[in-house]
Order: C-alpha cells, then structure tokens, then sequence
C-alpha cells in the first residue's frame, strides 16, 4: 500500500496537535485495513472511540509503518488521526525525523489544528508527555469529523525509508478491576492503561497519577524519593491535568498512564460521568505455572511477572511511570525474563538492534536508546555484549548473531582502548554500577577512575565476545577476544586478589570490599573458594536489587541453593509492603515498578527446567 503524506497548510512550531479526518466503508465481511505512519505519534479514533495508537516506537534510522486492522458495522464511518508533535517537549524517548502523518486510505481527507490545550511540563514523571490543560475552546465534536475549521490538507513527498512493523497488536482490553471512592481511582493491580473520560457540569476536573501515597509531606524534590511505608499514605505529589467543563465534555489522554490509583478533583458542579481504562502493553504469553514454584515464592513471582508486563511496550523500559528509557542493563534482564518465562525474542531483538544503532563513531553504545537525551555508561557497553551472548544461548540465531558481531566488536574495542599502563581499563563516563553506592552508584575507591568491579564485568563480556565469535565461525576473533580476556584478567587478580582474605577488593589500596566483585569473577573463572571468603567477610557491599540478578546467576552456577534462597527471600518480604511489582531498590526507593528488579522470574524459571 502506498501511503500518502500529508500536513496542515499552515504548520506551526511544536507543541502542536493535528487532527486528519476522512470517511471509510468496511468489505463486505466488516473489515477494514490500512497502513500509516506519524512523525510523531498518532491515536486513531472510529467513530469517535479510540481504536489504534502508533506507530511502534522507533529511531530516525528505523521508522516505522503502522497498520490498523478494524471489524465495523456496515457502511460508511467517521476516522479521526490525532498526530503529536511535540518536538523538545516530547517524551523522553520520542526521537523525530520530521513532524508529518501519511495515511495508505484513499478518498477524502481534511486537516484542522487540535486547539484549546495547553501544556506544562510533567512532574515527577519527567519522561512524559506534558500535563493539558483543556479550556472551553476545545471541542469534543473533532474526534467525530464534526465542528467547523476543516481544511484540505497539504500533500508532500517524504524520503525516509519505512520499515514494517515488529511487534504484535499491543494490549487493548478493558480494566474494570477499581474502586472510585472519596476522588480516588483505586486499581486492584499496578496498571498501564489509556484512559478517556467524560465529565459534566460546570467547573473544573483536576486529575494526577501517581504509583502511591506517602506517609508524610517530607519530599525530596531532587531524587523523587520520600517514605512510602505499606503504600497506605495519604500524601500526594505531582501536577494535575486540568479540564474546563461547561455542560459536558469528553476527553481521551494523549498518552497511556501507569501507577496504582487516579486523584480527582472537581469544582462548581463538574463531575465524572465515566471512565474507561484500556490496558496498553505488550501480550506476553507466559508458559509457567506459579503452582510448580514453590509456595513462598509465588507472591514475589507474581509481582516480578507483573513489573515485567508493566516495563513492556512497544519497547523494554526501565519504569513505567517516570522517564520511560530504554535502559541496556534493565533491557538485558527482561530479554532474560521474556525469553525464560514466556518464550518471546521480539522486544530483545529490536532492543539488541537499536543499542547497535545507537552506537557512537568511539563504538560506545548510549545507555539507553531512543532517548533524547545522550548518556554514556560503560558498564552498560560491557552488559550490551553479555545481552547478544544471552540471545545466542536462548535462541541459537546464527544469522542474526552475525548481524550484530561488528557492534558488539566495536563495544569491546571502545572499552580496550581506556587500557592504560597498569594494564586496567579506564573507560571514559558515568562508571554506575549499582545504586547502593551513595556517590551516583559509583564504587567506593573510584577516584583513579577504575575499579576492579568495572573490570571484572568487562573481562566477563570479552569472555562472552569470544564465545560468540566461536557461534559465528570466526576464529581469529574468538582467540583475540579470549586473549584480551584472560590478559586483564590476570591484571586485575594481581592488583585486586587478596588471598588471606580469599576476596577481590575493589580498589587498588584495598580498603573496600564488595559481593559485586566476587560474583563476578565467579562468573567468568572457576573461583569456588570466593564462596569462603563471601561467608566469612563481616564488611562487604551487598549487590542491591539490580545487581543481585549476577549474585543469584554466580549462586546457580556454583549450586549455591542456600545462598540463593537466602537472596531470594528478600523479594518475599517485599510482599508486605503493599506493593504489587518490584520496585527499583530494596528500601527507600523512587520507583515501585522497575524492570531489573524482575530477574528473579528469569532465575527461578531456570530452576525449575534444571539449567
């Protein structure tokens, strides 16, 4: 199908919403199909219901097509393309070619501008949309054809190549498991969902998401952080949108919201007459059954199995409620999560290939992708290789290991350059590891720049390149790899082993010592006696929530069954307080439903099919 771009004549700056209207007939059997595209988002409205949302999320070297398949009533029905351009006021992870909307259905189409909103910045969930605010001049009637101001769009050629899409129709069905009581939208399950609404009276109706309530008023603006307790606190936080009612009004939201309740509140005489929530996420199938797991993991299994659903859209991403990222440490654990639990590689395919197009001319991949704005973590570089690795192990594609090798070359090759003198890799920025170090996740004893943490992690993916190169045929790259794994592993035991400890420090002086360290070495050598030493050692750094997914993989390995139980268990308690995902760390955090914390599904479902 040809599709065929179009604009409004008069096309202002961003922010800015475009509505495209045309009129369709379905066959003979009620169906109608056609492709589109928007640059860019676009909701698409039949008969004044929302239908479609798209395209998938894609990058400006991969944009993507969209394709609307709908069963109708026969003749002929009203179609409505919201397009959203928002440009610097996007969201975090809508990355733009060029503000347009191309349509594959013939026929007649009209054009107005989407007026009578206005916008401010979202907050505390920056990576959103910003909030509306809907006065009087908008007019409902628009998402049915109706009203006046409709012009004939203008036509125009775009150059860039469309791709098909890769995804399955995301969710739809409706969520009717809430209670609305006091001006409170309480879900029984943390949510992702697309709400509309409709409201009569005369006043206003003020509305705010959010993941929980806090004990108290003491919020820290700066981290997002205050004391959540049992998620039964009364305190509130964030912007409202704001909708003018005079007489009735209906309204569908420009983007899909996630947390666990809905704040409302009305002035005048305005209230709510309805609400609708659709669900939006990815159809995961999962093949397991919570009753083959033992009985006290089952909870904690339930909310990883839940974070994961919530963290999957048309991309993986961190956290659902706040910036939204595609991030290569939490996409590794989901790909590990999806592959395990629900048999799926669709989302770590196009995960793995957009971390490769994100690739730097230094052949760093960014830390998250698409985003709008750059970031770089080399622990994050180091983690894209063991993500390629762990798709060769779960999915033995030859072809589409080979497509991604040269990135995967040009990672490790980025990292070999920090060698310096010492024989230790320095590489250049944000060296995070884990959030339970207070300086940004940085390991104590980081001054010089490297740790033996940083390091150990990259002797695990060259060890990881090279098995990959052996999978793909290539054996010189398979001996290179390999040496430069087993050389900076030799530096970093003689720098940082310490023997009468049976440990690896993570610094050069030796003052610190951490879990991290260890189960890493463990990971790429037979190092059984580190166990001894983990026991024994009184003053070591635990791996946080995150980090635990490499604990709990060294505690599989070595057939640690206490340990890992033991580790385990710390999820179970997270049960007790009111939670219903896993949140981004063990105490105190700022997420309630963040991605790694979900490794645990991946690690039991491993255990329970014996790998």
């Amino acid at each position: 199908m040809k599709l065929q771009w179009m604009r409004l004549p008069e096309n202002g700056p961003a922010p800015r919403i475009t509505l495209f209207h045309t009129e369709a007939e379905p066959d003979g059997s009620g169906r109608l199909e056609f492709e589109y595209t928007a640059d860019e988002k676009c909701q698409w409205f039949a008969d004044g219901e929302l239908v479609a949302a798209g395209p998938e999320l894609g990058t400006p070297e991969c944009w993507y097509k969209g394709k609307v398949k709908l069963q109708l009533t026969p003749g002929r029905h009203v179609l409505v393309a919201r397009v959203l351009a928002f440009g610097a006021d996007a969201a975090a992870n809508q990355l733009s070619i060029r503000p347009g909307f191309a349509c594959s259905l013939p026929g007649r189409w009209t054009c107005r501008e989407m007026t009578g909103l206005a916008y401010e910045k979202a907050w505390p969930d920056w990576g959103s949309l910003p909030r509306v605010h809907v006065s009087n001049e908008y007019d409902p009637a628009w998402l049915k054809g109706g009203g006046d101001g409709w012009v004939t769009p203008e036509f125009y050629e775009d150059g860039r190549e469309l791709h098909e899409p890769t995804l399955p129709e995301l969710l739809q069905n409706e969520v009717t498991d809430y209670v609305y009581e006091d001006g409170l939208v309480r879900f029984a399950d943390y949510e992702c969902v697309w709400p509309s609404w409709e409201f009569s009276g005369q006043g206003t109706v003020s509305i705010r998401w959010g993941e929980t309530g806090y004990l108290t008023s003491n919020f820290n603006h700066h981290n997002l952080k205050g004391e959540k307790g049992r998620r039964d606190g009364s305190f509130r936080v964030g912007k409202f949108d704001i909708f003018e009612v005079n007489g009735s009004l209906s309204f569908t939201d420009l983007q899909w919201r996630a947390g666990r309740y809905a704040e409302i509140r009305c002035t005048g005489s305005a209230k709510v007459e309805k609400m609708v929530f659709r669900r939006h996420g990815y159809p995961y199938r999962f093949r397991f059954d919570y009753g083959a797991m033992p009985e006290p993991w089952r909870g904690a299994l339930r909310m990883a199995t839940r974070t994961l659903e919530c963290c999957s859209h048309d991309s993986f991403m961190d956290c659902p409620f706040y910036e939204r990222l595609m991030y290569i440490g939490d996409a590794r654990i989901e790909a590990l999560c999806a592959y395990a639990a629900a048999d799926d590689d669709k989302l770590a395919r196009k995960a793995l290939r957009f971390f490769a197009l994100s690739q730097k001319d230094s052949g760093a991949t960014l830390s998250r992708y698409p985003a709008k704005v750059e970031q770089a973590i080399p622990s994050f570089v180091a983690i894209f290789i063991l993500m390629l690795h762990d798709f060769m192990i779960h999915r033995a594609d030859r072809e589409f290991v080979r497509e991604m090798l040269p990135a995967a070359r040009k990672a490790a090759d980025f990292l070999l350059t920090s060698k310096k003198e010492d024989g230790l890799l320095y590489p250049p920025g944000w060296n995070f590891i884990d959030w339970v170090w207070p300086q940004h996740g940085i390991p104590f004893g980081s001054e010089c720049g490297t740790n033996s943490i940083l390091n150990l992690l990259i002797v695990l993916a060259l060890k990881d390149l090279s098995e990959l190169e052996h999978f793909a045929g290539t054996p010189e790259q398979e001996k290179h790899y390999g040496t430069e794994s087993e050389n900076l592993f030799r530096k970093v035991s003689e720098i940082y082993y310490v023997p009468e400890k049976q440990l690896f420090a993570d610094d050069k002086e030796h003052r610190f010592y951490s879990e991290h360290a260890q189960v890493l070495a463990m990971l790429s050598h037979s190092l059984p006696q580190l166990w001894d030493g983990l026991r024994q050692a009184d003053k070591l750094t635990s791996c946080g929530i995150y980090f635990s997914h490499y604990y709990l993989e060294a505690c599989r390995k070595y057939g640690q069954k206490e340990m890992f139980e033991a580790r385990l268990s710390q999820w179970c308690e997270l049960e007790n307080l009111g939670l219903k995902t896993l949140p981004e760390e063990f105490c105190f955090p700022r997420s309630d439903c963040h991605a790694w914390s979900s490794h645990i599904l991946y690690h039991c479902c491993m255990m329970m099919h014996g790998r």
